[in-house]
């Protein structure tokens, strides 16, 4: 989902992805840099996180929302 949704673009997770000069950054990390509900919502609205990111905003089904949030932010 990770690679079909178009996250690693711009981000890098587990050895894949793209690190663009303006990209996301890493991805393998991100659980213990911000919480699960902060995830949650920089995918469903970036802009609500951050006006000015460069994120875009997917439009994921409910069940691909939880899936990315339970792979980056594993409990």
């Amino acid at each position: 989902l990770l690679k079909s949704v178009g996250c690693l673009a711009c981000h890098t997770w587990n050895g894949l992805g793209q690190a663009p000069l303006w990209g996301g950054g890493s991805l393998d990390d991100v659980a213990r840099r911000r919480s699960p509900a902060w995830i949650a919502t920089q995918l469903a609205d970036p802009h609500a996180v951050h006006r000015t990111s460069r994120m875009p905003q997917f439009a994921l089904t409910e069940s691909e929302h939880t899936s990315l949030v339970s792979v980056l932010a594993p409990k």
